[in-house]
């Protein structure tokens, strides 16, 4: 019992550590672009910057953060959109409208 707790305690701390830099390779990106400028905060990262699993939980903090939708681009290896995570989907329909 012991050890399997032991274990999902590393699993959880490898976890936030990924998690963590995610945010601050995100936030940088943010304030160096001044892509809090924009209405819609639109992140388009390159294969390998972000993971594929962590990009909805980021642009979930992200919107919470600057209190406006957020959308995560994952460029594939031949440069065209490979996921879209996209935070507030209402409020951005509700903008182009």
């Amino acid at each position: 019992m012991a050890r399997s707790s032991l274990v999902a305690q590393r699993v959880k701390r490898r976890q936030t550590k990924l998690q963590d830099e995610t945010m601050a390779f995100l936030e940088n990106k943010i304030q160096e672009e001044h892509l809090n400028d924009n209405a819609i905060i639109l992140l388009l990262v390159e294969p390998g910057q972000v993971e594929r699993n962590l990009a909805g939980l980021c642009a979930n903090k992200i919107q919470a953060k600057y209190q406006k939708p957020c959308a995560i681009l994952i460029r594939s290896k031949q440069k065209t959109i490979q996921k879209i995570t996209i935070v507030a989907l209402c409020e951005i329909i509700l903008y182009l409208l």
